[in-house]
């Protein structure tokens, strides 16, 4: 039956059979002919080529892909307008930067970069921008706050407002309390009221609004109160203060005792350690689960790689038996002379099996069960049906086993060689994935520059 193929291999296929004539050369040829023992050489110069068309094919494709694609951006309508117009972006939306060739009126030509600023507000505009941004700066700059006499939270003193295109400037009258992010200082605000004496402190807060050439100040007074902690917050507060006192006044003393009573609160300490004892218990649990599972998975792959030795060694092993039997050895004579010459073969399956096989007609279990066991053992069809073979020989008696022995070995060298292709095959498929990848890399490396140059 044949195998089905794809578009491109068939595409390949047609090629090769009708430029074969152009395409090969004797210096391939040979070299194939050296390498490649497995298939014919009209097999192998056929592959091999098939193989190399379709790799230029799909970079020919590929190349005419991204050749229609830069085509396309190419022809795309650019800035330059009719009558050497080039429209400007809109306010705030960036600058446009474009590729210009000139020619004067004598022939000579150049080519310069230019960029275009966005469009600029005129000043009925931006006095039209400024009535509203005004509005919109007051909100911002209260944040949570109700009312400019009474703040108790930090304010918010932004660089920018969109979507005006305003660039604003801060400065504080007392930065201690005030800072240019709108940030208030507690601590800094404690000190200025028990120094003045007063329950808040006025900050006169100046901004300077500016564009291009237009250019504005206002200035805004806030009232600062002490914000309003929680009993919480209240407490933390008093203790980092109260801790962060007495470890500053002991630090002659060697040994630092922490204070037992801060303001009114009397406290008890203790550490707080990082335990990682549940992480740690989860993952090992987590890891005894998956080798539980995996454990199962490594098993199945060690009796796929045993099942799949064994299928390679039974045209060795069953053309052993056949030459033993023609010289006129029985199968049990067979079997021992086949395990002597495997002789201490570590790690190998087949001499494994045969050996075991010796050792329990040794013991006095009759070959019938041996035999049998031994086709179980090996699990694969061959092995079944040689076993079949050698014990249907033994109660019937057949003077043809060595005869079908040829046969079976015959076929089940056909059957290696099948198998070696096809091995051969999953090789060649594997491979194109790192090619796809490859590719992928290469039609990377060439549209990403391209689309960042028409950006």
């Amino acid at each position: 039956m044949k195998e089905k193929q794809d578009v491109l291999t068939l595409l390949c296929r047609w090629i090769y059979q009708h430029g074969k004539k152009w395409l090969c050369n004797t210096k391939v040829r040979e070299d194939l002919i050296y390498l490649n023992r497995k298939e014919s050489p009209k097999d192998a110069q056929r592959n091999y080529y098939v193989g190399k068309i379709k790799i230029s094919l799909l970079m020919v494709l590929a190349a005419l892909f991204l050749g229609m694609v830069l085509s396309v951006q190419s022809r795309q309508e650019g800035l330059l307008k009719e009558n050497q117009r080039i429209l400007r972006n809109k306010e705030g939306k960036g600058n446009a930067y474009l590729s210009l060739k000139y020619r004067d009126e004598t022939g000579k030509e150049g080519e310069t970069r230019l960029v275009v600023e966005a469009r600029h507000y005129d000043g009925e505009e931006l006095e039209e921008l400024y009535g509203s941004f005004e509005r919109t700066l007051i909100r911002t700059v209260m944040g949570a706050n109700k009312e400019a006499v009474n703040v108790t939270e930090d304010l918010t003193f932004p660089e920018k407002i969109e979507p005006y295109p305003f660039v604003l400037s801060w400065e504080s009258s007392i930065y201690s309390i005030v800072n240019t992010e709108g940030e208030i200082s507690q601590k800094g605000l404690t000190a200025y009221m028990e120094k003045e004496g007063k329950d808040s402190a006025i900050v006169i807060v100046t901004v300077t609004i500016s564009y291009d050439d237009f250019t504005r100040k206002r200035v805004y007074g806030f009232r600062i109160y002490p914000r309003i902690l929680s009993e919480t917050e209240a407490l933390k507060q008093a203790v980092e203060e109260g801790l962060r006192s007495s470890e500053e006044s002991t630090r002659t003393q060697e040994v630092y005792y922490l204070p037992d009573r801060i303001g009114e609160h009397t406290l008890r300490y203790e550490e707080k350690k990082e335990n990682p004892a549940l992480p740690v218990t989860l993952l090992l649990l987590a890891v005894a689960v998956g080798i539980f599972f995996l454990s199962d998975v490594d098993l199945a792959g060690k009796a796929a790689r045993r099942q799949e030795v064994l299928s390679g060694e039974y045209a060795d092993f069953a053309s052993r038996l056949a030459l033993y039997l023609s010289c006129g050895l029985t199968v049990r004579g067979a079997f021992f002379r086949i395990a002597a010459d495997y002789g201490d073969r570590k790690n190998d399956p087949i001499a494994e099996e045969v050996q075991q096989a010796c050792h329990e007609m040794e013991s006095g279990i009759s070959e019938t069960v041996v035999y049998d066991q031994f086709g179980k053992r090996c699990r694969g069809s061959s092995y079944r049906r040689l076993s079949g073979l050698l014990i249907q020989n033994l109660k019937k008696g057949s003077s043809s086993l060595a005869g079908m022995l040829r046969l079976e070995t015959q076929e089940a060298f056909e059957e290696r060689k099948r198998n070696a292709k096809a091995r051969g095959e999953e090789a060649g498929t594997k491979m194109l994935g790192p090619m796809m990848l490859m590719l992928l890399v290469v039609m990377a490396m060439i549209l990403v520059p391209a689309f960042l140059s028409f950006s």
